[in-house]
């Protein structure tokens, strides 16, 4: 139950390394979020691939806002939570139903807000991210069960979050109030060819299943 997952607004700025410009403002692109779930959405991806086609195109030093998701992507748009959509009341009303959570398929991957195509980025390349700031969601969750110790656990856990930008509560844990920290969960460049077939090569060795 340590994994406290939120729904965020990142604004990033990239630069090749050692590239020193960095600007602040104003938001070059804005990527992620654009439809109800990451299935629907072309600027949502759920793995690294190198076949994955750019949804952007941006310079070093500008600064892209990021719309991103929950892990298991149950808790709609940052829009929708927010009663900016047609149906913003109908997903908080179950976002607070638990058995979603409960009955939520799990043959899924984590969804991701991108790719954004850095110019003058190579393959094997170190970028320098800057996250300027981080907009909490609505929600949250923390979610207790499975996982590689479940026979050690019994029954499951499930506490929904309220977030702002200076704590989150939940009326499943009364009393507490957790200091917002929020992180994104994931920053990552996508693999080229020769590195994916060296990824893969490496898993197949350490007997690990790979699905490309």
């Amino acid at each position: 139950m340590q994994n406290f997952f939120r729904q965020t607004l990142l604004l990033i700025a990239f630069s090749i390394y050692n590239v020193s410009t960095i600007a602040a403002e104003p938001v070059s692109v804005v990527v992620g979020a654009t439809q109800g779930l990451c299935i629907e959405d072309a600027s949502c991806i759920n793995r690294l691939h190198p076949s994955i086609p750019m949804i952007h195109r941006v310079k070093p030093g500008q600064t892209i806002l990021f719309h991103t998701r929950d892990a298991v992507d149950v808790l709609g748009t940052i829009a929708a939570q927010r009663g900016d959509t047609e149906d913003s009341e109908v997903l908080r009303a179950s976002i607070l139903d638990k058995s979603r959570f409960y009955d939520m398929d799990n043959n899924f991957a984590h969804p991701m807000a991108g790719p954004v195509y850095i110019e003058g980025a190579e393959p094997g390349d170190v970028l320098k991210v800057t996250i300027i700031s981080i907009d909490p969601g609505e929600y949250g969750y923390t979610f207790g069960s499975g996982g590689f110790i479940r026979d050690l656990m019994e029954g499951q856990f499930l506490a929904i979050w309220r977030l702002n930008n200076e704590f989150a509560v939940s009326d499943d844990i009364p009393g507490v109030r957790i200091p917002n920290a929020s992180f994104p969960g994931i920053v990552s460049t996508l693999p080229g060819p020769e590195q994916l077939q060296t990824i893969l090569h490496r898993e197949q060795q350490l007997g690990m299943l790979s699905i490309v």
